[in-house]
């Protein structure tokens, strides 16, 4: 009896143990890794040049166009665009309060979008964008400053609050894009303008770019914890062993409580 009760808290121990020790067995293979060359905290964005699946995540995309765009002639252009991180971010993270995400995005706008000025009454709008957290906006803000043609454009995001820590799969990340461009209208003396939004993608590896200057579009996630390889496919390092591992133990354990039993039984029968 003695014996089979140090069996039954050994094993417990070790389930325990195996709670807080990573493991290799839930990291994602050498193709599946998402990661930014040695980096693991800049997201970036890729898509394709019609704008229509637009991405997030932290590998270089060598399928993705340089530039998307949406065009259109009169009217009024609606930009409602949301890049996801695809694969889904497989792992929690824990952001540095207090410190700050830093975003670029690079843009392209013809057309009006101020309302008061030229066409536009009440059927406008600024560039609005949003981080969104598993579907919830947990920051967001508009630009009224921006001009036609080229626009960098540079936001940091305070960590407070709900933007320090994220549950993985659950809290996946997402950009959100909304705008309303209206065409300028041609006259006698002036010319026709489409309603025009176009996003530059973040550089890949296809065409051999580089982040460099304001030529790209990313995030930078200060992580609170440095993460190496061994974070697999997320941003955060916190990684336990598969069920399916932790399940062996247990029944190796069960296993050789059994037999124990039975040779006890055994002897038992014998005297």
């Amino acid at each position: 009896m003695e014996q089979r009760r140090s069996i039954a808290i050994f094993c417990s121990l070790l389930l325990v143990l195996l709670l807080f020790i990573p493991s290799t067995a839930s990291v994602m293979g050498d193709d599946e890794i998402q990661a930014s060359g040695e980096t693991w905290n800049i997201i970036s964005l890729f898509g394709d040049a019609q704008l229509s699946n637009c991405h997030s995540n932290l590998y270089d995309d060598d399928e993705s166009a340089d530039y998307g765009e949406e065009r259109k002639t009169s009217g009024v252009l609606t930009i409602d665009l949301t890049c996801t991180m695809d694969p889904v971010l497989d792992r929690n993270l824990v952001l540095k309060e207090n410190d700050r995400i830093n975003a670029r995005f690079k843009i392209e706008l013809e057309g009006e979008w101020t309302n008061g000025q030229g066409d536009c009454n009440n059927d406008c709008e600024d560039l609005q964008i949003s981080l969104l957290k598993g579907g919830n906006t947990v920051a967001m803000k508009e630009f009224s400053d921006l001009d036609q043609g080229t626009n960098v454009i540079n936001w940091e995001i305070p960590i407070l609050g709900d933007l320090v820590y994220w549950n993985g799969s659950a809290q996946n990340i997402a950009v959100k894009f909304t705008m309303k461009i209206k065409a300028v209208e041609g006259g006698f003396f002036d010319e026709a303008v489409d309603a025009a939004f176009g996003l530059h993608y973040s550089p890949t590896d296809d065409g051999g770019a580089v982040f460099s200057g304001d030529d790209y579009t990313r995030m930078s996630f200060p992580l609170d914890t440095e993460c190496t390889a061994s974070c697999g496919g997320g941003l955060g390092d916190f990684a336990t062993p598969g069920f399916g591992f932790i399940g062996t133990i247990t029944v190796l354990c069960l296993a050789t409580i059994a037999l124990r039993r039975e040779r006890l039984e055994t002897i038992s029968h014998s005297q």
